[in-house]
Order: structure tokens, then C-alpha cells, then sequence
């Protein structure tokens, strides 16, 4: 019996073995699947970091910088629970909602209770409701002032913090409260998903240098979320208009090329282009030599020199005024004494009436 057992074991043994490998479970055949994507998509990443140096090139040209953009707006951001939870509606109950009503219609009876932390942290789904209604916050902008501009109280809770800045019309149109908002950075990178919606606030970005600077300095923290990146170096202006941020966008294109963060049809719509890239590169390359050459040269100016010589050959010759020694004789005497006159060298003389004392006529 422990004899036909010591044979019948090994031969289940390679059976089960045998089976797994003819028909695997799900799992190994997902992951399988997901090794064999990934080996897709390595020739592809791996030829385009070859062709990316480290650090922005000096000379990139306008094209690249725009075609390095359109691969940043292909990143893809994947789903964020955060953010889905803070953009779910709290419900209400009767009171809650009634007391929503009278707050619409009559704004003024609870401009003072709004201004309290307290009567806020009692009606957290009136506040959300409110916030999230933009057409009204648009036309109270004083009540809507009270409740932005008190960051004891919305960051506590990041959910009405999220409802606040997803209104950036309203930050366009009131500048004022914008910049006393926006100020807050630290706290706003601590909640991703917040700050993208900040980010996304291409306007005020564009009108205000030093919010650029003040966002754009987190560019370590900005690499690590790729929805962050997509929204921040989705500003175009402000990527060209920034030599240092357009090397921060170029080396998250890198990283993203490299964690493969790009969708798989834009990544082999960056393979096939290479070739026209490098054209375009070294196209852009000779005519910048071309035009050193021409300006070390100056034969424009050589022209207009030359030009300039011949058409003084050609003018006539100017006739000049003979001066008779009689007139200027005349013109002498016919002046009386006392009087200013000037003299050949361009200097003024006096000519006194005792000219043989050398004097004029007071005596001096």
C-alpha cells in the first residue's frame, strides 16, 4: 500500500503541474497579460528616452515645446477617490433643507451667523448646498466673501474647501478675495485633488506673477501627482513665458515617458515622429547657422555703403557764395558804436566810441 502511494503522489504531483500550465488561474492570466502590455510599450519608452537628454536643450525649438506640451495633455490621470468623495453631495434632512430656502431668499437675516465658526460647523450640508449653487454665490458676492475668506473654518473640512476653489469664475471676477485664498499653498498641496482645481485657474495664473511663483516652486511635489502636472503644465503661457518652469514640464514629459503615464496610442504617436523631429532639429539648426553667417558677413550694409558713395559721385557740384571785399567794408562802417557784433570765429565783440583808449561807451 505505502508502495503504490510513494507512486501514485508524484504522479498527481506532475498532473497538477501539468494542468496549471495548459490552463492557468485568472490572476496568472491577467498578469500575463499585463507583462506582455508592458513589454509592448518598453520598446517604445525606451527608444523615446534615448532621445531625451536629461535637461531641457537650449535649442528647443517653439514646435517642440508645443508638441511637448500635447504629450503632457496625454497623460492619463486615473481615477481619485478624494476627489469623488469631496464632489458627492451630503444629504439633508427637513430642517436642513428648509433652512437652505430661507437662506437663499433672505441672505441679509444671516449675514451675521455666517460669520461665526460656530453656526458653520452646525450646518455642514447647508454650507456645501450653498457653495456648490455658483449662479448664487456669483450674485452675493459679500455673503460668498464671508465663507471664503474664512480659512479657520474650510480647512477643517477639505470637502467645502474642494466645492470653493471648483468656483474660479467667481475668483476671476474678484480678485481681491482670490489672492487672500490662493495664499494658503501649503495647506492646498497637502490635498492634491484641491490643488489641481487651483492649477486649472489658468487666468488668474497668467495676470498674477507671483501666484506663478508661489505654486510653481512645489515642481518635486507637482512630478509626483500626474494630475497636478496635467493641469499645471497645462497652462501654456506660463510654461513659455518661464524658461525654469519649461525645464520642470520637460523633465516630468520625461518621467511620465518613463513610468509609461502617457496613453498607450500617444506614446506610439511619439515613436513614429521621431524621425521628423530630429529633421525638424537639425533643419532648425542650419538655418540658425545660416543666419549667424549672414550677419558676420554684413553684406546688406556693404551694399547700402557703396550705394551711398556712388549717388554723392553723381550729385553736382554745390556752388559756393564769393564774397566781395567791398561789401563787408561797407557793412562795417554802416554799424554804429556800442553795438553787439559777431565776429568771424562765431565769438561777440563790443566796439565802444573811444576805440583808441580801448574803451566802450560807459568808460569801461
Amino acid at each position: 500500500m505505502n508502495k503504490t502511494a510513494s507512486i501514485i503522489l508524484p504522479c498527481t504531483l506532475l498532473f497538477a503541474l501539468f494542468a496549471l500550465s495548459a490552463f492557468p488561474l485568472p490572476g496568472v492570466i491577467g498578469e500575463k497579460r499585463a507583462a506582455h502590455a508592458q513589454s509592448m510599450d518598453e520598446p517604445y519608452s525606451g527608444a523615446l528616452l534615448e532621445d531625451m537628454p536629461a535637461a531641457l536643450p537650449d535649442n528647443y525649438t517653439d514646435d517642440e515645446i508645443d508638441r511637448m506640451l500635447d504629450d503632457i495633455e496625454a497623460v492619463e490621470e486615473g481615477a481619485d477617490p478624494d476627489r469623488e468623495k469631496a464632489a458627492s453631495a451630503p444629504e439633508l434632512n427637513e430642517a436642513e433643507k428648509k433652512l437652505l430656502v430661507e437662506l437663499k431668499n433672505d441672505p441679509d437675516s444671516y449675514y451675521d451667523s455666517v460669520q461665526t465658526t460656530v453656526w458653520l460647523d452646525m450646518h455642514y450640508g447647508v454650507v456645501w448646498h450653498l457653495c456648490s449653487d455658483f449662479a448664487w454665490m456669483d450674485a452675493h458676492p459679500r455673503f460668498a466673501a464671508r465663507i471664503y475668506l474664512n480659512y479657520r473654518y474650510w480647512q477643517q473640512y477639505p470637502a467645502i474647501a474642494y466645492i470653493i476653489v471648483l468656483n474660479r469664475p467667481f475668483f476671476v471676477r474678484y480678485p481681491r478675495i482670490t489672492l487672500v485664498v490662493y495664499q494658503h499653498d501649503a495647506w492646498f498641496i497637502r490635498h492634491p485633488y484641491i490643488a489641481r482645481e487651483i492649477y486649472l485657474n489658468h487666468v488668474i495664473f497668467n495676470r498674477y506673477p507671483g501666484l506663478v511663483h508661489r505654486y510653481y516652486r512645489h515642481h518635486e511635489w507637482i512630478r509626483r501627482y500626474p494630475a497636478v502636472a496635467r493641469a499645471a503644465y497645462g497652462n501654456r503661457k506660463v510654461v513659455k513665458a518661464y524658461p525654469g518652469y519649461r525645464g520642470h514640464a520637460y523633465r516630468f514629459r520625461r518621467h511620465a515617458v518613463e513610468k509609461r503615464l502617457i496613453s498607450a496610442p500617444h506614446m506610439k504617436k511619439m515613436y513614429e515622429r521621431r524621425g521628423e523631429d530630429k529633421r525638424r532639429r537639425s533643419e532648425a539648426a542650419k538655418i540658425k547657422k545660416d543666419n549667424r553667417k549672414t550677419v558676420k558677413y554684413r553684406r546688406p550694409e556693404k551694399e547700402r555703403r557703396d550705394k551711398g558713395r556712388q549717388s554723392e559721385r553723381e550729385r553736382p557740384p554745390r556752388e559756393q557764395k564769393r564774397v566781395v571785399p567791398g561789401d563787408q567794408t561797407r557793412r562795417k562802417i554802416e554799424r554804429g558804436d556800442g553795438e553787439k557784433t559777431r565776429t568771424e570765429g562765431g565769438g561777440v565783440q563790443r566796439r565802444g566810441g573811444d576805440a583808441g583808449n580801448g574803451k566802450d561807451a560807459r568808460g569801461r
